[in-house]
């Protein structure tokens, strides 16, 4: 396999698309935990391709829907979406059940090429949009649906319900989460 990185492990050699050299032409290798994060994460994305087309999918199939959804995320969760399918890649080279013809496909499909090179996939810029994780949880809410908030714990006519108005009313501005406020300060 001429396109193949060198062994250095007893292994069959990872295809280049897998190998990923850094600039020294070293290969890093990852963490245990770093490796069941990424099978983890595979296994969300393999279940949300699940219900998107309704049966099983295939690493081509998980490939192909993270890259279908880039429009949708921002290009950190692409990264990482795409690490995750790079390392199911190499999971399945090592038990022998992908060619390297395959991984060069899954590859290519995940590939995001620049500006110079023509096509790029149209990421929700940094600073725009919804802020959201990976699972589609907004982090922020808006005003109209804090005041609702205040209100309701307006309505409890109790002390928790006063600390819940001032924690809803006076979070944003001073920063602290809810676990702080006992031992909060003020200086100045």
């Amino acid at each position: 396999m001429p396109n193949c990185s060198d062994d250095h492990h007893g292994r069959r050699p990872y295809p280049l698309c897998l190998a990923r050299p850094d600039l020294a032409g070293r290969i890093r290798t990852r963490s245990r935990k770093t490796s069941d994060d990424y099978d983890t994460r595979y296994t969300y994305l393999a279940v949300s391709t699940a219900r998107a087309l309704g049966r099983e999918p295939s690493i081509f199939d998980v490939a192909s829907h993270v890259r279908s959804r880039a429009p949708e995320i921002r290009y950190g969760s692409y990264r990482n979406y795409k690490a995750a399918v790079l390392h199911h890649a190499r999971v399945l080279w090592n038990r022998s059940e992908m060619t390297e013809e395959d991984v060069e496909e899954v590859a290519r499909t995940l590939f995001v090429p620049g500006n110079d090179q023509g096509e790029t996939l149209p990421f929700i810029p940094r600073g725009e949009g919804p802020v959201r994780c990976g699972h589609r949880r907004a982090k922020t809410i808006t005003e109209a649906a804090r005041d609702t908030l205040v209100q309701r714990a307006e309505s409890l006519a109790s002390r928790t319900g006063e600390q819940l108005r001032l924690i809803l009313r006076l979070g944003p501005h001073c920063g602290l989460r809810p676990t702080e406020w006992t031992t909060a300060e003020l200086c100045g």
